[in-house]
C-alpha cells in the first residue's frame, strides 16, 4: 500500500474506528445471511438447504463486484458502509452502476448501503446519496423534483438531507 493511501486509511479509521480494509466479501456475506430471514420458516436457525439457497442468491443478487478501500458493517443499524479513496481508486460509472444495483437490492431487505468518498489524505470524507443518484439514474429525475419526492415517498425511500449551506462572510 502506498504511503498516501495509508494516510487516507489512517484518517478514515480515526473517524470510523470499526472500518476494515480486508475481509469485505466474507463478512458482508455472513452479515446478509443473518439479515435475510427465511420467509418460509420461522426458526432463526437456517437449514443447510436454505443457507445454500441464500448463498446462491447472494452470489447472483448481492455480488460485491468491487472491493472498497475500507468497509464497515453496522449490524445494530443494518448498515453496510463503503469507503473509497478517490485519488487512488476513483469511482467510475461502472462502479457506481454496480453500487446502484446493490443499494436497491439491499434496500429491499431493509439494509442500508452507504458510500463515502475521501480525498487522497482522508481528510474530506463525504457521503454520496445513493438513493438520489439511483433515482436520477433509473428515472432520470433530479432528487429535488416533486415527482421524485412523491415516488420516493411511495417506495418508502428517504434521501440524505442536503448539505448545509455555506455561511456568508
Amino acid at each position: 500500500m502506498k504511503a498516501v493511501n495509508k494516510a487516507a486509511v489512517c484518517n478514515v479509521l480515526k473517524a470510523y474506528p470499526k472500518a476494515k480494509t480486508k475481509g469485505f466479501t466474507g463478512e458482508t456475506r455472513d452479515f446478509l445471511l443473518t439479515i435475510v430471514k427465511d420467509p418460509f420458516n420461522d426458526p432463526e436457525v437456517l437449514s443447510s438447504e436454505r443457507r445454500k439457497y441464500l448463498l446462491d442468491l447472494f452470489e447472483e443478487i448481492f455480488p460485491p463486484k468491487i472491493i472498497p478501500d475500507l468497509f464497515e458493517i453496522d449490524s445494530e443499524n443494518n448498515i453496510v458502509r463503503l469507503f473509497e479513496i478517490e485519488d487512488t481508486h476513483p469511482l467510475t460509472n461502472e462502479k457506481l452502476e454496480i453500487l446502484f444495483g446493490w443499494w436497491s437490492a439491499l434496500d429491499f431487505h431493509n439494509v442500508n448501503l452507504e458510500l463515502y468518498v475521501t480525498d487522497r489524505y482522508g481528510f474530506n470524507i463525504r457521503k454520496i446519496d445513493l438513493a438520489a443518484l439511483c433515482f436520477d439514474q433509473m428515472f432520470d429525475l433530479p432528487p429535488n423534483s416533486e415527482i421524485t419526492k412523491q415516488k420516493a415517498k411511495e417506495l418508502g425511500i428517504e434521501f440524505d438531507p442536503p448539505p448545509p449551506k455555506p455561511k456568508a462572510r
